[in-house]
């Protein structure tokens, strides 16, 4: 039986509760948790800072969170970067190739 994580009346997303499950014993340690883009969420990276891990890695761009000022688009110049903050998070969106990012 899969547990769901209680978040304000909703629940995580399946891989966000992985990753949450499988980082417990970390909690408080002050390390980086990586994971590939298909776990990747903003609401996983700030579900770890809450228990002092930093989330470091590849959000998709499909990402509802994600603002449209780091969505790709045809009119950015290959090779720059577009930085967002919060308080506490960072995104960056990079230019590989053309209307990619």
């Amino acid at each position: 039986m899969v547990r769901h994580c209680p978040r304000k009346g909703k629940n995580f997303t399946k891989p966000t509760q992985a990753v949450i499950r499988l980082s417990k014993c970390l909690y408080g340690s002050n390390r980086n948790i990586t994971a590939e883009n298909g776990v990747s969420s903003i609401e996983l990276a700030q579900e770890l800072l809450k228990h002092k891990l930093t989330y470091v890695g590849t959000v998709k761009s499909n990402k509802r969170e994600i603002p449209l000022e780091l969505l790709p688009s045809r009119h950015k110049e290959v090779g720059s970067m577009t930085y967002g903050f919060t308080k506490d998070l960072t995104l960056l969106s990079s230019v590989p190739k053309k209307s990619k990012s």
